[in-house]
């Protein structure tokens, strides 16, 4: 019985994959979690696909899959195949603090919480720490979910709430759409702090496209109008 699926969204990142999921992969050796490594490539341009593919080949317990271009399509894929008794997914970039992960399933295997979560305690740049709070304060002003890290990483959940919370956002709403629906399902949430690391390269894919994307998609979402 696999006791972690992680799935890890893979769009252009070719230089800096396989540092990020051999890491956290050391993690979760060194606390001995039976677990599965599920990489989601997504339309990348560059030879991430490789990459990865030659990852699993040498371990066992990576994963490969194929999804449509999209962050959440990938996030979805990765859940649909996911053979652990918790789930979850952390970002592939090396940004995320894969040293939480262990904490955050031990809250979890307590029974103490239902969906356990990263809340950044550091971020790479002022302009990421204000366009966050701003994404937070917009969110809460349309649905009071309360000072939740919306978008922070690792997040970990039972398996068996995924079918309950049923995700469908196919882009970067889909961390917004988990919390506005833990917290419509009441679901125990609990964060804790985590370090958020720069890139190793200059390849964000953060920018104004995913600041438009995300304010449309959650106005929609308020009026009913997304799926």
């Amino acid at each position: 019985m696999i006791t972690l699926s992680l799935v890890l969204p893979v769009h252009n990142e070719e230089a800096v994959v396989e540092k990020a999921v051999i890491d956290i992969a050391k993690v979760l050796d060194k606390n001995k979690i039976n677990y599965e490594l599920i990489l989601v490539e997504n339309g990348s341009r560059d030879k991430s696909l490789d990459v990865i593919k030659k990852m699993a080949q040498k371990n066992k317990r990576f994963k490969v899959l194929i999804a449509k271009k999209g962050y959440g399509s990938a996030i979805l894929a990765g859940l649909k195949e996911a053979k652990g008794e918790y789930v979850g997914y952390i970002d592939s970039d090396g940004q995320d603090d894969a040293e939480a992960i262990p904490l955050l399933l031990n809250k979890l295997e307590e029974g103490k919480a239902d969906l356990a979560k990263g809340k950044r305690k550091t971020r790479e740049s002022l302009k990421r720490l204000i366009i966050s709070r701003c994404f937070n304060l917009i969110t809460n002003i349309l649905f009071p979910i309360g000072d939740w890290d919306i978008n922070a990483k690792p997040k970990i959940l039972h398996k068996k709430w995924t079918k309950i919370i049923n995700l469908k956002s196919k882009d970067s709403f889909i961390c917004p759409e988990l919390m506005i629906k833990a917290k419509k399902l009441h679901l125990r949430v609990w964060e804790i702090p985590v370090n958020n690391y720069a890139r190793d390269d200059s390849n964000s894919t953060f920018g104004m496209c995913t600041i438009t994307e995300f304010i449309k998609n959650l106005i929609k979402y308020r009026f009913g109008q997304k799926e």
